[in-house]
């Protein structure tokens, strides 16, 4: 079992209803990785990320280290949008 990074969003034991409710990027990255199609298999959506790659002779590691990496991105891109809002003066003095 590979050691869990505290940052972990995603973990081991995730079903794949909950990493791909995480972000709609995780589909495309799945599929990248080397899992089927969802919209087209029958996946078993309470089927844990660990018994995935097993069925699909992934590595375990790479795929989590991935998604993480991925979903550590995107939330960072995101709250750095928020972060940078317009200044409600336009740098005048009064």
């Amino acid at each position: 079992m590979p050691k869990q990074s505290p940052f972990a969003i995603v973990v081991a034991n995730s079903t794949l209803a909950f990493v791909l409710e995480q972000s709609p990027t995780m589909s495309f990255l799945l599929r990248r990785l080397g899992f089927p199609d969802c919209q087209t298999c029958s996946v078993r959506f309470d089927e844990t990320l660990a018994e995935a790659v097993v069925n699909y002779q992934l590595d375990l590691e790479q795929v989590l280290m991935t998604l993480n990496a991925t979903l550590l991105k995107e939330r960072i891109q995101r709250q750095q949008k928020l972060s940078i809002q317009p200044s409600s003066h336009n740098g005048a003095t009064t």
